[in-house]
């Protein structure tokens, strides 16, 4: 017969098993639980903690950024300058909430990658007589920039005009015309952000200053914590500070020539204590707070008027014909290409065109009345009138730099001086009080053009170098290099850049050497076009990182509130939650304690099984 089981004498048998068996294993079980529950504990306290030290450097989700929800920000700098007027338009991303960050402000580009710029001709100033006509002028660039800019985006957008140059030439009624018919004319029209402000006369300082913010900000000399050359900062009354070095800024348009770098040590500061280079001094304040030591910076900026590559040609050009019109019919100037005649101006002098008109007489008298004898040569008028002198070019580098350099030395003492009181006298071209040997600098505008446009000696500068080949360039027959541009070879130089090169080239190196004084052994200029590795440099983007500097300060602030991005835990986030598990031990341990004294309180121990012991399982044998 089948063996009977009785089912519940079984089931109790097997409960005092386990029970037994819970009690024999009972010093095992507990290390075991109570070390899994700190693992757990101290897992959780570490991702707690890398949570709030990711999110207190900056590197953050843009989802929890109050500005990600309005994507990206954008803003239109309209460049007014002498000739003509370009319209640049920026944009950026929502701010990372770091302090040491600035806006990642870019120039909003097409398909191919270049970035979108308008511009229109002539200038603004060409409006001094008929100032009525400001919106008509402007209409095409902010028709431009509204078409590039989302719909959406127009209430949000900053608009800037900065004039410069020509601008400054106009009376102050005329300019003040032309800005408040711009603001009448902008407002009906547009409903870009347009503050009273926004559109201004900048000064030349001002200029040189956006200048250099954006080089700086191309070569990412203002992002802190980076690797990169670093300078001591010394101030006068709080403690140095150490950070990135900023790179200084030359600027050679036509008119003029702007210099600025950052005065890093208290010697240099002394230097600087005059009257006359104090106002050359700018303190400019790149952060979000008003005393961001780490973005304070004191620059030293100023403009030579007058010394630009044009206005600069112009003065030698008028120092030829005085020195040179005495008694022949023809001048030459070492500072033009051999060979290149230029069209000869109208000179007023009288012993020269008294010459030139008895020459042509004498010439002339065999074949030719005498009454036509001024008309073909080229003069008009009896002697001692107006008359017309052609200046020929003989490529001579080495006459031509004499020249130049003691035409800078010259008007420091004579040419401003005189008719200026002596604070005048820093706007001629003179080496600012302190050691710019260890000043790295990117030159620009005319630094560019006549190093690399033509000479293809761009780049980083060198002296031999680059006198060598401007040499080689002036000793070139005009022929020649018209054949040479035919090919290819100077891109689209005009007649008067190739001609008027070689001035330029060796005004440069005046202008370096004997203007600001350095050494001929100098190799810290870089001459750069407006992109800097990739990046935007022009004094526009330097403009509006200066102008929305105050712009992150609500992002900066919501970081700081929302500096615990794995929950809502508040500044004692990790106090909490090492609270918690130490509760959660304790209770596993309450617990534990618990069913042990529940479990004593029971039946006795049950005994091992054994094959001898069958009748314990209720089984019965018939």
């Amino acid at each position: 017969m089948m063996p009977r089981i009785n089912v519940p004498c079984l089931s109790g048998m097997l409960s005092q098993r386990l029970q037994g068996l819970l009690k024999a294993t009972a010093p095992i079980w507990t290390p075991v639980l109570i070390t899994l529950t700190l693992l757990i504990c101290t897992i959780l306290l570490v991702t707690h903690t890398l949570a709030t030290i990711h999110s207190y450097q900056g590197y953050w989700s843009e989802s929890r950024s109050p500005l990600a929800a309005e994507g990206l920000g954008y803003a239109i700098v309209i460049d007014a300058g002498s000739s003509g007027s370009r319209a640049h338009i920026y944009v950026w991303p929502p701010h990372t909430g770091n302090r040491k960050d600035l806006l990642n402000i870019q120039p909003l580009r097409d398909h191919s990658g270049q970035p979108r710029v308008h511009m229109i001709t002539p200038g603004l100033s060409s409006l001094r007589l008929t100032p009525e006509r400001a919106g008509d002028y402007v209409r095409p660039l902010l028709d431009y920039a509204a078409t590039h800019i989302p719909a959406e985006k127009h209430r949000e957008t900053s608009l800037y005009i900065m004039a410069t140059a020509g601008m400054r030439l106009l009376s102050k009624d005329t300019q003040t015309a032309i800005i408040e018919n711009l603001h009448r004319a902008i407002g009906r029209r547009y409903q870009f952000l347009l503050a009273e402000n926004n559109i201004q006369v900048i000064s030349g300082r001002e200029e040189g200053i956006y200048q250099w913010i954006a080089i700086n900000f191309a070569l990412g000399r203002f992002r802190h914590g980076h690797d990169g050359p670093t300078v001591t900062v010394e101030t006068v009354s709080d403690q140095p500070i150490r950070r990135l070095e900023t790179v200084g800024a030359l600027d050679m348009g036509g008119a003029s020539m702007q210099i600025g770098f950052e005065i890093t040590s208290a010697e240099q500061l002394k230097a600087l204590e005059g009257k006359v280079h104090r106002a050359s001094m700018a303190t400019i304040n790149l952060g979000c707070a008003d005393h961001d030591r780490e973005h304070t910076y004191r620059v030293y900026v100023t403009t030579f008027l007058g010394y630009g590559a044009n206005e600069a040609y112009r003065r030698h050009s008028e120092a030829v014909r005085a020195r040179y019109t005495n008694t022949t019919r023809r001048l030459y100037d070492p500072c033009l290409v051999r060979d290149f005649t230029e069209p000869p101006p109208v000179v007023r002098n009288t012993t020269a065109c008294a010459a030139a008109a008895s020459t042509a007489a004498t010439s002339s008298s065999q074949s030719a009345p005498a009454t036509n004898s001024s008309a073909a040569s080229g003069h008009s008028g009896p002697a001692g009138s107006n008359c017309t002198i052609p200046v020929v070019g003989t490529g001579d580098w080495g006459l031509c730099e004499q020249m130049v350099r003691r035409q800078i030395v010259e008007e420091r003492i004579t040419r401003l001086c005189e008719v200026a009181p002596p604070e005048g006298c820093t706007r001629t071209l003179v080496p600012p009080p302190v050691n710019l040997t260890n000043v790295e600098f990117y030159g620009f505008s005319e630094f560019w053009y006549s190093m690399e446009d033509t000479l293809r000696s761009g780049g980083q500068y060198s002296y031999s170098r680059f006198s060598q080949t401007a040499k080689d360039y002036c000793a070139t027959s005009w022929p020649t290099l018209l054949r040479r541009r035919g090919e290819g070879l100077y891109g689209t130089s005009d007649d008067e850049r190739l001609a008027r090169q070689c001035f330029k080239s060796v005004y440069l190196t005046a202008a370096l050497h004997t203007g600001l004084g350095l050494p001929r052994s100098y190799g810290g200029l870089t001459s750069t076009a407006s992109v800097v590795r990739g990046r935007v440099s022009t004094w526009t983007l330097g403009a509006l990182l200066f102008k929305l500097r105050f712009l992150p300060v609500r992002s900066v602030e919501a970081a700081t509130f929302s500096s615990f991005p794995a929950g809502p835990y508040g500044i004692w986030g990790s106090q909490y939650l090492l609270l918690a598990c130490v509760l959660v031990v304790l209770g596993v341990l309450l617990l534990y304690a618990l069913r042990l004294r529940r479990l004593r309180r029971g039946r006795p121990r049950a005994r091992l099984l054994s094959e001898h012991e069958p009748m314990l399982l209720g089984v019965s044998v018939s």
